[in-house]
């Protein structure tokens, strides 16, 4: 019958058992879902607030990230520029459970996390960095600077206008 250890796992990952699938990666989805998510070999640590994180882009640069770590466990924070990680850049490594990271350059930057030692990491993180667009950054920089150079011309115009005024 349908066991709960290893039997379960070869009943499930070979199709082999009572429930059959009609594609092998339908198999990894199913057994993922029967141990409840505590398959993924991360041992309960994953990032928090990743629905916020992934839906609105950092605007400069710097993103706070935050994990479980449940057991206190010696963690690694990796960074990639490719989905795959296949150039990670740990980022940070020890016991804590977040970490800021600043000077982030524009465009997606992929995170994961996981014990120290291990190949098990969390399902990657993806942050987007969006500056300010130059286009209205130069506009707004410009009209600053007209209003700043009228400015100027009122008061001395109105100096100037003045020390006439009091000479006659």
């Amino acid at each position: 019958m349908f066991g709960y250890g290893r039997e379960a796992l070869n009943s499930i990952w070979n199709d082999s058992g009572p429930i059959r699938f009609l594609h092998p990666h339908l198999s990894i989805f199913a057994f993922a879902l029967f141990c409840g998510g505590h398959c993924w070999g991360t041992d309960g640590i994953d990032f928090l607030e990743r629905e916020s994180l992934e839906s609105a882009p950092s605007q400069n640069g710097t993103v706070t990230l935050q994990w479980s770590n449940p057991e206190g466990k010696t963690v690694v924070l990796q960074q990639s520029t490719l989905a795959t990680f296949a150039d990670p850049v740990a980022r940070y490594t020890g016991s804590e459970k977040s970490s800021v990271l600043s000077g982030l350059a524009e465009g997606r930057h992929y995170f994961r996390v996981g014990e120290e030692g291990t190949s098990n990491w969390s399902v990657p993180l993806t942050v987007e960095v969006k500056f300010f667009p130059r286009d209205r950054l130069f506009l707004l920089l410009g009209s600053g600077a007209v209003v700043v150079l009228l400015t100027m011309g009122t008061i001395i115009a109105g100096a100037l206008r003045h020390r006439g005024e009091s000479r006659a």
